[in-house]
């Protein structure tokens, strides 16, 4: 199976490993299925014929087609009595039980018997045993015939369950099984499943399609009709983004001509985040000489984002030549956010050097969000800047930071710029206010405001006219 299934996660990797080995694991005790009481356990562990009857080999992909319509592995069926042990698998036990286990068996049952397992779970308590059990069961299906584990999904009764068996399947299944999913589900939609789920399920099912055919998903997508309706936002954006990632100008030429403008901001942020994923240096390049287009400046954060992951400086150097605006703003608030997460130093160097913006830019972030982690380091750092660099640093370390107002009420009232002074006093004031009115109102009075500002900050609804002067 790993000619088909070698790229993806999860169970089939654990079968492609125990078919090379699985003489020794049927034979374990511990490695057998659980069975009904028709004796298969037993039975299994003593007939020495067991592994002539069911020969066992590694895969090939001359050899898959037939075991993934439910043959056995070489030119002969399994015996009736092998198929006994087919229909008396326990699906309950599925959460337990490694899946090399009955990953075998379900080779060499027939879609039909596999069908009649699956429906075992109707008969079952909804709880979450069950529920990990069918999730293990449908992934398993998934894998080895998507399409039929899909309609099978189909017939689970529970309408949680039901739900749950759907997105194992399209989540587990080859993405060249995409194309049929996406006809079958367009061919069977749901009246029991909310427009949510119905929308998650098209959601997946394009964004495993858009990875290995994106124009084919998007043209397919197109003649959904009224369907689109329900994903149109959602799958949209997948497509885009897969196709950015394959063929970036493919994509954004699909998005042009689709002259949809309420759409056209979030492709175009997708296209060039899926872009930057394979190329970040093309995207970077891309976006900044379309700064005027729709959605750009969401997509310079996306792009700037990619590239910090890769490279913080790389980020930072391109930001830093870009021309001042909205799109260079967001993306380095953005970017001294995740970079104060990780390394609030290095942040602050880089904030330092940015255009300096009250409130919004990145020096005001990254003085945030170290304040809130470290305030005597933060405020050691404060100690050390001058000027306008120093009056956005300590307006944004002391705003909404969980210091005391006999520290941060004076590192505001340091503030030059009178306007910033006043707006970050009034934050602090406020916030000291709804745990202790009467203290607030006292500094205000007592403080070295200007009576003009002293009467704009008890005016706020958090004072009674009484705490006026």
């Amino acid at each position: 199976m790993d000619a088909k299934f070698g790229k993806q996660p999860g169970p089939r990797s654990w079968c492609s490993r125990y078919y090379i080995v699985i003489a020794t694991i049927l034979n374990a005790a511990s490695a057998l299925i659980t069975v009904s009481a028709i004796g298969f356990h037993s039975r299994h562990r003593a007939s020495p014929q067991h592994h002539s009857a069911w020969p066992v080999r590694p895969t090939t992909s001359a050899s898959q087609p037939q075991a993934l319509r439910g043959r056995s592995l070489d030119s002969g069926r399994p015996t009736e009595g092998e198929l006994d042990q087919t229909r008396a698998m326990r699906v309950e036990s599925f959460a337990s039980v490694a899946p090399a286990e009955y990953y075998e068996i379900l080779l060499r049952a027939t879609p039909e018997q596999i069908a009649t397992i699956a429906l075992q779970f109707n008969d079952l308590p909804t709880n979450s045993r069950t529920g990990g059990a069918l999730g293990m069961f449908f992934q398993a299906w998934a894998e080895l015939d998507g399409k039929a584990a899909l309609d099978g999904a189909f017939q689970i009764k529970d309408l949680a369950f039901r739900r749950s068996a759907i997105n194992s399947v399209l989540h587990s299944m080859s993405a060249s099984v995409a194309p049929e999913a996406a006809l079958f589900l367009k061919e069977h939609l749901d009246p029991e499943l909310s427009a949510e789920a119905q929308a998650d399920f098209f959601d997946t099912v394009f964004s495993r399609w858009a990875e290995v055919d994106p124009p084919s998903a998007a043209r397919f997508f197109e003649d959904l009709g009224p369907t689109k309706d329900i994903v149109a936002v959602n799958a949209r954006r997948n497509i885009a983004w897969a196709w950015g990632t394959i063929d970036p100008a493919g994509a954004l030429t699909w998005i042009e001509n689709q002259k949809l403008p309420p759409y056209s901001e979030s492709l175009f942020d997708s296209v060039l985040t899926g872009w930057s994923r394979s190329d970040p240096a093309g995207a970077m390049t891309y976006v900044a000489q379309h700064l005027d287009t729709p959605g750009a400046t969401e997509a310079v954060t996306s792009v700037a984002l990619e590239a910090f992951n890769r490279d913080p400086k790389v980020a930072a150097n391109w930001l830093h030549q870009l021309p001042s605006g909205e799109a260079r703003t967001e993306a380095e608030r953005t970017i001294a956010r995740v970079w104060a997460e990780k390394d609030p130093i290095s942040a602050s160097r880089w904030a330092e050097q940015t255009d300096i913006n009250n409130d919004i830019g990145a020096l005001f972030t990254v003085a945030q969000m170290w304040a809130a982690r470290d305030w005597d380091t933060t405020r050691k750092w404060l100690d050390g800047l001058a000027g306008e660099v120093r009056d956005v640093a300590v307006a944004g370390a002391v705003t909404y930071a969980d210091v005391p107002a006999s520290e941060s009420l004076p590192l505001a009232m340091s503030i030059n710029n009178s306007q910033a002074r006043l707006h970050t006093v009034h934050d602090i004031v406020e916030t000291w206010a709804s745990r202790d009115r009467d203290a607030a109102a006292t500094w205000v009075i007592g403080s070295g405001l200007s009576s003009e500002e002293k009467q704009e900050l008890l005016a706020s609804d958090i004072f009674s006219q009484r705490n006026q002067p």
